[in-house]
């Protein structure tokens, strides 16, 4: 039979929902990192979210500010 102290079973639960969590949102990096990569949606709720890298955000600012006539 196995015999642990009840401070001991508390810090092992403990321990293990804090790796639980930490996969969890490894899991949705990964999500959203092949999601953006794909072109495809993130659907929260019933909405759909395309994601942009920085780089992209960038790029079409410079985009809307030419074409506004603003560089």
């Amino acid at each position: 039979m196995l015999n642990i102290k009840e401070r001991d079973l508390q810090r092992l639960l403990y321990s293990e929902y804090q790796r639980g969590i930490e996969q969890g949102i490894e899991l949705m990096k990964q999500k959203l990192l092949h999601a953006y990569e794909n072109g495809n949606p993130v659907v929260l709720g019933q909405r759909a979210y395309f994601i942009k890298s920085d780089m992209d955000n960038l790029r079409d600012i410079f985009e809307d500010m030419e074409r506004m006539g603003g560089l």
